[in-house]
């Protein structure tokens, strides 16, 4: 099975990432971006995240899977970003326009055509399964016109003819199907727009294939720092390429790169969790302290519902609380729990 293109990252405090790199449902071949799946994942990240950003490359799928997959982005209560990182076609582009905001790198392409499907039976097998392709268009054309705002009718005729339909970000742009052109370039194949719908599916996965040239590397590496030769060892000046270092470097120096690499990676991982650990202290700090008020609070309330005059002592309390823990607390503190 080839690895997952489905990943799943938390930026920071109340943001999350998801990646889409792949055919849309189940598949043999590879791990699967099912619906199934990702309403199970998007909706835990509901529950903490305030914005979702979802990238999608993908040559798109299974309609059903795909419609599962927009009504669930569609209707979340979160912001939900959906960015276009290359390729979002069929079912990967009405995906694209679940977003709230919907954005694109300048080059990366959006294509939309009809819903295609087969059948094996006899004829009235074969009416029952065009009248469910007809009802599909019309859900494919529902979604787009979401986006757009355009009409049902404007829409059938520009896109659900039998035709692919290719269009560039500017053009995506002019058709209100997306909302932001990013500088970034994306990678897609040059011939794409003369290519099939199955041989875009085609090279897709097999650009999706791990590359053999960064085992190689690693193998490279290996004997180099074994001291041993192999015949199927990674030649030098690919490694150079690859490095983008000087074509006259040397073995020594490539490897000097490399360690320097690893090094950077090390500190990087390092400075990540450090920063992690010194956010989570201070929200068990932030948390000790709203604790210690909300018994403050209880306190003082007791003491007031208590027999006798004791409106004194308590306003002494209260005032003694409130100094014990402003002391310990910074202006913005203050503020934020002044408003909890």
């Amino acid at each position: 099975m080839k690895q997952s293109y489905y990943k799943i990252s938390n930026k920071s405090a109340g943001e999350a990432e998801i990646l889409i790199y792949g055919v849309i449902g189940d598949s043999w071949w590879e791990e699967s971006i099912t619906a199934k799946r990702f309403v199970t994942d998007f909706k835990e990240l509901e529950k903490t995240c305030s914005r979702i950003n979802i990238r999608i490359n993908s040559p798109g799928g299974s309609v059903f899977d795909g419609l599962a997959i927009f009504n669930v982005i569609h209707s979340s209560r979160a912001d939900v970003h959906t960015y276009n990182d290359g390729l979002a076609a069929s079912m990967g582009a009405v995906i694209l326009l679940a977003g709230q905001t919907v954005h694109s790198a300048k080059n990366a392409l959006l294509m939309l055509h009809s819903p295609l499907g087969g059948v094996y039976g006899t004829a009235r097998d074969i009416q029952n399964y065009l009248t469910v392709l007809d009802k599909v268009k019309g859900s494919l054309i529902t979604c787009i016109c979401t986006k757009s705002g355009k009409t049902q009718e404007d829409i059938e005729s520009k896109y659900f003819d039998f035709e692919d339909h290719w269009l560039s970000a500017d053009e995506a742009m002019t058709e209100n199907l997306i909302d932001e052109i990013e500088e970034r370039e994306a990678k897609v194949p040059e011939n794409i727009t003369s290519m099939t719908y199955s041989d875009i599916v085609s090279q897709f996965n097999d650009l999706m294939k791990p590359d053999p040239k960064r085992f190689n590397v690693l193998s490279w590496l290996n004997n180099l720092l074994t001291n041993t030769k192999t015949n199927d060892e990674m030649n030098l000046s690919e490694l150079i390429k690859i490095c983008n270092l000087n074509a006259k470097a040397s073995e020594q120096e490539v490897l000097e790169h490399i360690k320097n690499l690893i090094t950077e990676n090390t500190t990087l991982k390092t400075d990540k969790d450090t920063a992690e650990n010194a956010l989570k202290t201070e929200q068990e700090a932030h948390e000790t302290t709203k604790t210690e008020l909300s018994e403050a609070r209880q306190q003082i309330e007791n003491l007031k519902k208590a027999p006798g005059d004791r409106s004194d002592e308590v306003k002494k309390e209260t005032d003694d609380t409130r100094k014990e823990t402003v002391d310990r607390l910074s202006k913005e503190d203050i503020e934020f729990f002044a408003n909890l």
